[in-house]
């Protein structure tokens, strides 16, 4: 998952990019 590398490396653990990544990772999974 690049993804969650780029999220990682952003400089900013703000609870939006938890958001985003918890999201990001439930699509796939609501797909499957």
């Amino acid at each position: 998952m690049p993804r969650l590398f780029v999220f990682l490396l952003l400089p900013s653990p703000s609870p939006l990019a938890l958001l985003l990544l918890t999201g990001f990772n439930a699509i796939p999974r609501t797909q499957k």
